[in-house]
């Protein structure tokens, strides 16, 4: 940040702002995630079993992609060819 002040002290005050608004962000959040809630009369409804079957499904296939993101590769490789005006 010290070298970054020197070259263009604007640009390391918009770095310092959007850290600090970041930062400023995840507290709040912590702090609605962290605090009681008040007592509630009618309590919010549990999901029916194919919407908290479709939930874990999501995450299987979120998980294994990102463990095995060449799984994809052929696919994605084949969608950017027909949008790449590289090397024509």
């Amino acid at each position: 940040m010290q070298e970054a002040i020197t070259v263009d002290s604007r640009a390391a005050a918009v770095v310092l702002a959007s850290g600090v608004s970041v930062a400023i962000g995840v507290l709040r959040g912590l702090r609605e995630m962290l605090h009681t809630p008040p007592a509630l009369d009618n309590p919010q409804p549990r999901e029916r079993r194919s919407e908290a079957i479709l939930i874990v499904v999501a995450l299987a296939v979120c998980l294994f992609l990102g463990l095995f993101p060449g799984a994809l590769a052929p696919f994605v490789r084949e969608f950017v060819a027909a949008y790449s005006f590289v090397g024509r």
